[in-house]
């Protein structure tokens, strides 16, 4: 009697543990892996050198994102002053406002934000520049649009007084292909052209927040001083054409310049002018680290 009862109760537990590995198999069939999210290689950090790339760095960019979207740059210059740069976007991912905040020995009182507003074909519509400081950089951007949605003309507005007042209006001229061949800038009644090289290269390419950052850096007056078109905002603005090439601005020549690295991402490039004796304008070398796409 007591070995039939043993015999039955290991046939039991056997069947339960055949049960067992098979709700277990069963449940292993069913099961979904979690997706390796894509991921892409942003800039970490970005050395910038007025000039060659010699020397002490005249701002070191370390850059924060929030997935692939710039959030913050923290750009530091020598003499502890710094330039902390916000950026929001909207739903759409455009940059809808970037603050700029400097504190340190001359960059104390530094204060500007700018407002992009887009057109019902994500294109950049107009921009607010406000100075809540003593920079006085009250400024607004109008854009002007062909049928084919490519940037036609660019105005500025000086906002100091109680009325606007015209400061200065952008053409941008295309060639055959619809790529833009020259701009020329009209202030003063004064026509200052800046003629630029065909390429189809597409190496040099930096997002808006990035290039928001370099446009305002030697000049807080997004398209240039002394009538030179900024070429990092002439790239936010019409982002389909390959802006970053050698050119004529004036009678003055200048060239671009660049290395990649092993992964053929950008590692360094340079803005040369050639009127006279040939001087490196600016060089920015850069680090990058891998996040996830948004």
């Amino acid at each position: 009697m007591k070995s039939v009862t043993l015999t039955r109760i290991f046939a039991v537990i056997g069947c339960a543990a055949i049960l067992h590995a098979c709700k277990k198999d069963e449940n292993n069939e069913i099961t979904t892996p979690t997706p390796v999210p894509d991921s892409t290689y942003v800039i970490s950090r970005a050395y910038y050198y007025a000039g060659d790339s010699t020397g002490t760095p005249s701002y070191v960019d370390t850059v924060y994102y929030n997935n692939d979207k710039i959030a913050r740059v923290a750009a530091v210059a020598s003499l502890n002053d710094s330039i902390n740069y916000l950026f929001t976007y909207n739903t759409a991912g455009k940059m809808t406002q970037m603050s700029a905040k400097g504190t340190g020995v001359f960059a104390t009182g530094y204060k500007q934000f700018y407002h992009f507003y887009y057109n019902t074909n994500n294109r950049l519509d107009s921009l607010r520049q406000i100075d809540s400081t003593q920079w006085q950089g009250n400024y607004s951007y109008t854009m002007a649009y062909d049928d084919n949605n490519r940037l036609k003309t660019a105005t500025i507005f000086d906002r100091q007084g109680v009325e606007p007042v015209e400061f200065g209006n952008f053409s941008y001229i295309r060639n055959a292909a619809g790529k833009i061949d020259t701009i020329t800038h009209l202030r003063f009644g004064d026509i200052l052209p800046t003629s630029l090289e065909a390429s189809t290269d597409t190496t040099i390419r930096f997002s808006d927040a990035y290039n928001m950052v370099l446009a305002v850096r030697a000049s807080f007056i997004l398209f240039g001083s002394n009538s030179v078109p900024k070429l990092n905002f002439t790239q936010l603005l019409n982002p389909s054409d390959y802006v970053f090439r050698n050119g004529l601005q004036g009678n003055q020549p200048f060239s671009v310049n660049y290395t990649k690295n092993g992964l053929g991402l950008l590692n360094s490039y340079w803005l040369k002018y050639s009127s006279g004796e040939s001087r490196t304008h600016s060089t920015i070398r850069f680090e990058y680290i891998k996040v996830p796409k948004n």
